[in-house]
């Protein structure tokens, strides 16, 4: 006798099988009821998202939320490869049985394998006022609601969830934050589940104090979109002076028109720009009557600026150059600002009126004698006090003459004019040197007074 065995393959494999006979037919069902078009794919004409959609109407609203959604990579990649056909969820009475995702699909192959300039929306169009009847008709409307339907509509459509459970919600307990928020979007998961969730869900979180039995209740309450105010601003038209640290070059006068809300540091980093300068040698000081009032910072916004009564200069002042230190390199180094005022009242100069120019302001170090930072100072502004010479005779006083030479910046040379210029002046008091200490307590300040 001769007995014939026939092996039935394994049940699982049998299973594993009939299963993806079961998806392959599922999703041939979903393509032919959807009128879907599969496989396509990149060509050497195609515009890749490159392309224009069409007005049907006023529904420039509807237009500039595609393009937006478009452009989000992961999504637009999710339907481009037919990954979405999978997720497809034709029987969730939430959603639109497929037809929202199918349309929007096909709108997305023909704006990035397509090779057209633009394409019109018309099956979109048509789709979403048949189930949104909001939007039927070609009548403006707000665009960021239709991209709240739209997100809402592709979630319902691709939930993978088939049956939603009932949840019932339970109060805080006073859980912590992290376990309650981990807890609450577990229950979102339940019953919501899709790659709109997976891209644009988050939570909001929100307390509530009851001010009789002092209960305090807290949610985490999941949401698609975010709306954020659009800033109240306007801008203003202002100027300033800009003082260089090169004192023969002439101040200018610089007009801005920038939003109120701006910071200074962003109003330092333009002039920056503009005229070639390192943002952290600018600084910014607010004067009246030629002396300063005001040291604004960097987060002083430009109405703060504008509605000050001081005016708004701005100088140059880059490092102290070290050749006056006199070998004192080895020390610690501080930097210190001075200011600089011209007054014919040398008396009162700090409350008086009688300034005959704007105050300067330098920076020194203070490792430097008093002799250096007055050779400092005088070697910034001898190029006024030698066109104030030219004009006038000569300085001279027992047989001393005061010969000014600009083309010798050497410590040795301001050293030398320098002790000409008070010998010259002692007597006469044409020009008279004071050191007084300003009201902040961060500056010293020189003061220079003239006749």
């Amino acid at each position: 006798f001769f007995f014939l065995m026939i092996r039935r393959p394994p049940r699982s494999t049998q299973s594993r099988s009939s299963a993806a006979s079961d998806v392959y037919k599922r999703q041939k069902e979903k393509i032919t009821k959807l009128e879907l078009t599969v496989g396509k794919d990149f060509t050497s004409s195609s515009k890749k998202g490159l392309t224009g959609l069409q007005n049907l109407g006023n529904t420039c609203f509807m237009n500039s939320g595609l393009q937006c959604l478009s452009n989000t990579k992961p999504l637009t990649e999710f339907f481009l490869k037919d990954k979405f056909i999978t997720d497809l969820n034709l029987n969730n009475p939430l959603g639109t049985y497929g037809a929202l995702a199918g349309a929007y699909a096909e709108l997305l192959k023909e704006m990035w394998f397509g090779s057209d300039q633009y394409v019109t929306p018309y099956r979109f169009k048509r789709v979403l006022g048949k189930f949104a009847h909001q939007f039927y008709g070609y009548a403006q409307q707000d665009s960021q609601e239709f991209l709240s339907y739209l997100l809402d509509g592709l979630h319902e459509d691709l939930n993978r969830v088939q049956k939603k459970p009932f949840i019932e919600y339970k109060d805080s307990d006073e859980k912590p934050d992290k376990e309650l928020s981990k807890e609450s979007w577990q229950y979102h998961l339940m019953r919501n589940n899709s790659i709109i969730v997976e891209l644009f869900h988050g939570q909001f979180k929100s307390r509530v104090d009851c001010p009789d039995c002092k209960y305090i209740s807290i949610t985490f309450d999941p949401f698609n979109m975010l709306s954020l105010p659009i800033p109240d601003f306007e801008k203003i038209t202002f100027f300033l002076y800009f003082v260089y640290a090169d004192q023969k070059k002439t101040p200018n006068k610089i007009t801005f028109n920038l939003p109120d809300n701006n910071k200074a540091g962003q109003l330092k980093e333009l002039l920056s720009q503009q005229l070639e300068l390192q943002a952290n040698t600018i600084r910014f000081v607010l004067m009246k009557d030629h002396k300063i009032i005001d040291f604004p910072e960097d987060d002083w916004t430009i109405r703060q600026l504008h509605q000050h009564q001081g005016i708004l200069f701005s100088f140059e002042m880059p490092e102290p150059n070290e050749r006056y230190n006199n070998d004192k390199m080895e020390e610690e180094k501080q930097k210190l600002g001075i200011q600089l005022l011209i007054s014919q009242d040398p008396a009162k100069s700090f409350e008086s009126k009688k300034n005959i120019s704007y105050t300067r302001l330098f920076q020194v170090d203070t490792n430097w004698t008093l002799d250096e930072t007055h050779i400092y100072v005088y070697g910034k502004i001898r190029h006024h006090l030698n066109t104030a010479l030219t004009k006038q005779a000569k300085l001279t006083k027992d047989n001393v003459n005061l010969e000014i030479d600009l083309n010798d910046n050497s410590y040795e040379r301001l050293e030398k004019e320098y002790q000409q210029l008070f010998a010259c002046a002692k007597d006469e008091e044409i020009y008279k040197l004071m050191q007084q200490t300003s009201q902040k307590e961060d500056q010293s300040c020189l003061l220079y007074t003239s006749d």
